[in-house]
């Protein structure tokens, strides 16, 4: 009989994966000029370096003034492994324009959140963070006059909150 319950418990002590995926959206606090509140939608996938650090790396879709995709690195340090933990990760990377007339640039993005455990393998999230995107967009101007085009150079700056879930 305890033959018999051995693979149950077994079973019941699931083991976290060393491999996750995080999935999360958020808009943010404009803090520069020109002004534009943003808008991300992020995928994240981490490997559990030991018990408190993960490395990663991402993409997803930013929107300021022209939509933009970045590729960054990630590093992430969970403060404990308890049911409610909370976290510390920066994101570093760049982004590239989808439509024409724009450039991406340098993305950095520190942030602190906390994670509330639902199983072994499956967390919510919720982040709150720095994010700093860099932006070339090509400007037009004209008058009755004269038409010019120029390339401007932002840099954008904002307090972003964020909501996901890892699996």
């Amino acid at each position: 009989m305890l033959l018999g319950c051995l693979p149950l418990a077994i079973m019941a002590q699931a083991t976290a994966k060393p491999f996750t995926h995080s999935f999360a959206l958020g808009t943010g606090i404009a803090m520069s000029e020109p002004s534009c509140r943003p808008f991300v939608a992020q995928y994240t996938a981490h490997y559990r370096l030991t018990s408190h650090f993960s490395l990663g790396v991402g993409t997803g879709l930013s929107v300021y003034e022209k939509p933009l995709i970045p590729l960054f690195g990630t590093l992430q340090y969970r403060f404990n492994n308890k049911k409610l933990h909370p976290y510390a990760a920066c994101h570093i990377g760049g982004a590239w324009a989808i439509g024409s007339e724009a450039n991406g640039g340098f993305y950095w993005a520190p942030e602190l959140g906390i994670q509330y455990r639902l199983t072994t393998n499956r967390q919510l999230f919720f982040a709150v963070g720095y994010a700093h995107q860099e932006l070339q967009r090509v400007k037009h101007s004209a008058n009755s006059i004269i038409q010019t085009a120029f390339q401007e150079k932002l840099s954008h700056q904002s307090v972003l909150f964020k909501f996901g879930i890892t699996l």
